[in-house]
């Protein structure tokens, strides 16, 4: 149900006993970084407070957290040179024509551009 939720906000698990288990499953429903449609699918409207996602989204509006979400596993899958492997594997026959989007979605929402003024992470 939080995986579709538009309407909470926040949820703050702080000091209730959340076990390893529930963490894992709460992160998914916000951040499941199984592909780049599943990050897409993901919650972006709801900040959940107490697991750590490695990545800042508090005060972003929806869409700007799913974009940080898809750059923050596009880097992360760059660091390991494994970007155009899923890339082929998730896009198919389309992944080149999806490319340049990729690579302009990367370098709009990096932490280095130059008119970004905080980090993302």
């Amino acid at each position: 149900a939080l995986k579709r939720n538009t309407n909470l906000k926040e949820l703050h698990l702080g000091g209730n006993g959340t076990t390893a288990i529930g963490c894992t499953a709460l992160s998914k429903a916000s951040f499941d970084t199984t592909s780049l449609n599943s990050v897409s699918d993901s919650n972006h409207s709801c900040i959940i407070y107490g697991i750590d996602l490695s990545i800042n989204l508090h005060g972003d509006c929806p869409k700007v957290a799913r974009a940080k979400k898809i750059y923050h596993l596009l880097s992360s899958r760059n660091k390991k040179g494994i970007n155009v492997h899923h890339l082929e594997l998730e896009m198919k026959d389309d992944s080149l024509k999806l490319v340049p989007r990729v690579l302009e979605g990367v370098l709009h929402y990096s932490p280095n551009h130059p008119r970004r003024r905080r980090s993302y992470y």
